[in-house]
C-alpha cells in the first residue's frame, strides 16, 4: 500500500506543500476604538507668551501621574488624562466658588512722542551701534490635549467668553477662529491646571483612587 503524503495539495494536481505553508497565520484585527470615541480628547492651542508655563504644567501633570505624594512610583493604571481630568474638575469648582473671571490681556505698545528741550546738554549723545541678531526660528505652537468630559470643555469655553458664534465649513467641521473668544481657552486651562497643581503641592488637594477592573487608578480628589 502506497503511503499518502500529508502535505499533498489535492487542489493543485499533486503539488506538495512545504510544512510551514500549512500553518495558519493570524490575520490583523481592526483596533477597537470605541473607548477613544466615548472618551474624546479636547485640544487647546496655547498662546506663545504662555509657552514656558504650558510646558511646566504638562511636565507637572506627567510627574503626578507617574509618582505619588511620597515620590514613589504609582503602581496603578493612572494616566496623565486621569490626573488632568480630576484637576480640571476641581479647578472649575473652585472657579465658581471664588467667582473667578478672566479678562483679555492687553498687550499694547507705548506711543513715542517728542518734546524740544529749552536748553540742550553740553555733551553730545553718542549713538551706539546695533548688532543685528540672527533670526531665530519661531517656536513651535504648543497644543495641550487631555481627555475630560464635554461638560468640562463647555465650562472652559464659558469662562473664555464667546465673542462670535461658531462657524462651520462645508464638511461640517468647526472653523478655528482665534477671535471667537475674549480669552484664549488655552490660557484658561493653563490657569485652571496651575490652580489645581498648586493646591496639590500645598496638600490642599489629595488624589483618591478606586478599583477599576483589576487595578486601582486616580478617579477623584479629597480636601487635604
Amino acid at each position: 500500500m502506497t503511503g499518502r503524503n500529508p502535505f499533498l495539495d489535492a487542489s493543485k494536481s499533486g503539488q506538495a506543500l512545504e510544512p510551514f505553508q500549512t500553518i495558519s497565520v493570524a490575520q490583523p484585527r481592526e483596533r477597537d476604538r470605541s473607548w477613544e470615541s466615548k472618551h474624546r480628547a479636547f485640544s487647546y492651542r496655547i498662546p506663545q507668551r504662555l509657552r514656558e508655563e504650558a510646558i511646566e504644567v504638562r511636565e507637572s501633570i506627567l510627574s503626578i501621574a507617574t509618582y505619588d505624594e511620597m515620590g514613589n512610583p504609582r503602581l496603578d493604571r493612572t494616566t496623565v488624562d486621569d490626573v488632568a481630568s480630576v484637576f480640571i474638575a476641581y479647578a472649575l469648582i473652585k472657579a465658581k466658588e471664588e467667582n473667578l473671571a478672566f479678562a483679555p490681556t492687553r498687550q499694547g505698545k507705548m506711543k513715542l512722542e517728542w518734546e524740544e528741550a529749552e536748553q540742550g546738554w553740553d555733551s553730545v549723545i553718542e549713538l551706539k551701534k546695533v548688532v543685528k541678531k540672527k533670526k531665530q526660528k519661531k517656536p513651535k505652537q504648543i497644543v495641550l490635549s487631555y481627555r475630560w468630559t464635554a461638560e468640562n470643555h463647555a465650562e472652559i469655553e464659558k469662562l473664555a467668553g464667546k465673542n462670535k458664534p461658531i462657524e462651520y465649513r462645508d464638511d461640517g467641521s468647526i472653523i478655528n477662529n482665534p477671535h471667537r473668544f475674549s480669552v484664549s481657552p488655552g490660557e484658561i486651562i493653563i490657569r485652571l491646571l496651575q490652580r489645581a497643581t498648586r493646591s496639590y503641592k500645598e496638600r490642599n488637594l489629595r488624589l483618591t483612587t478606586s478599583p477599576e477592573t483589576v487595578a486601582q487608578k486616580v478617579t477623584g480628589w479629597a480636601s487635604g
